[in-house]
């Protein structure tokens, strides 16, 4: 996996935020926190979580559904629904704005563990998919899956390994 994921937890319980914040720490994940929804979508732009926890319900203007909406607008970072909110229509409601999993309150540790884990990897896999493996620049070919540089000896001539000596 990756070194100390970074997760955004936006909830106005301090109760729950003390809780997740110890569960996520344990598993050597940073957590960020945010109590509104305004100051989750400030977050999110500036500090570029790898994973966001939002709650539906969030003191102030702007609900979970409408964070997940903004966010969504520049950016891809995996949103979890964790909310009390049981309702179908609810759940719906979450991924048509955005979100990519839905967990309810109460639930247990190891399954919200084990959700951000499944997240996390389906997301990093959808990045290194992305990632391009080779990198050309004129006669200069960087292999970077196979960390292999060569040069090509002439235009009509595949790439030879390593360098061309001066002529």
């Amino acid at each position: 996996m990756m070194d100390k994921a970074r997760i955004l937890l936006v909830d106005d319980e301090p109760r729950l935020i003390h809780l997740v914040r110890e569960v996520l720490g344990v598993k050597g994940y940073e957590v960020l926190t945010a109590f509104s929804g305004e100051h989750a979508i400030e977050m999110a732009a500036l500090d570029q979580p790898d994973l966001i926890l939002l709650d539906i319900v969030l003191t102030g203007a702007i609900d979970g559904y409408n964070v997940a909406q903004r966010i969504r607008e520049f950016s891809d970072v995996p949103i979890i629904m964790l909310t009390a909110r049981v309702r179908e229509s609810d759940k719906l409601h979450g991924f048509d704005v955005g979100a990519d999993d839905y967990i309810t309150k109460p639930f247990s540790s190891k399954e919200l563990l084990a959700r951000i884990q499944a997240v996390l990897k389906r997301s990093l896999g959808d990045i290194a998919k992305s990632v391009k493996s080779e990198i050309l620049c004129g006669d200069l070919r960087i292999d970077l899956a196979r960390r292999y540089v060569s040069i090509a000896r002439s235009r009509s001539t595949p790439y030879s390994h390593g360098v061309q000596p001066a002529t």
